[in-house]
């Protein structure tokens, strides 16, 4: 699942970098990408069991037309037609996600180096602060690497490499969030 993840993040990016003329991030909490604000999430859930994968559900939530935000998170969400100045087709960036999908879904067909490569460059949370909250407990740590498996390493406040996955993550009161 974290590669649909990683997948459905890069094509996402990606669209957003060809549709808005800023730069676009990945953060690494909860498939959430931001471009100079948080513009969209993603979230997918599975059923599965012990001997199989069933079925994956991907929902991709995309700020459009929103022209204000109240809030707290007024200080972090923006949408399309805000960071552009002009009314952006939801039918162009469903076209253009669709089409970097493809694309991005060719290249993890070479394996997940070659993936994990481009999520790396579009990494928001590399080099950053980040708070790990596990079932085992918590620690603050700054994000080093994340490994062709899609875990994040994290070098804690006492200079240990920690391997960690998304659920884990936290940016919350770290990288300009509340």
């Amino acid at each position: 699942m974290v590669a649909l993840i990683i997948l459905g993040a890069i094509a996402l990016v990606i669209t957003l970098i060809m549709l808005v003329p800023v730069g676009a991030d990945v953060g690494y909490e909860s498939g959430e990408l931001r471009l100079s604000a948080k513009v969209c999430g993603m979230l997918l859930e599975m059923n599965a069991d012990e001997q199989s994968v069933h079925d994956v559900v991907a929902g991709i939530g995309i700020n459009v037309h929103q022209k204000a935000f109240e809030g707290d998170i007024a200080k972090t969400a923006s949408s399309l037609d805000l960071l552009t100045g002009r009314s952006v087709r939801r039918a162009d960036v469903v076209r253009a996600f669709l089409e970097e999908y493809e694309v991005v879904d060719e290249l993890a067909k070479q394996g997940s180096e070659a993936l994990m490569n481009v999520y790396r460059q579009h990494s928001a949370t590399l080099g950053q602060r980040v708070q790990v909250i596990s079932a085992t407990g918590s620690f603050t740590g700054t994000a080093k690497a994340v490994t062709d498996s899609g875990s994040l390493i994290v070098t804690d406040d006492d200079g240990q490499d920690r391997e960690v996955l998304a659920a884990d993550v936290s940016v919350r009161g770290l990288m300009g969030y509340a």
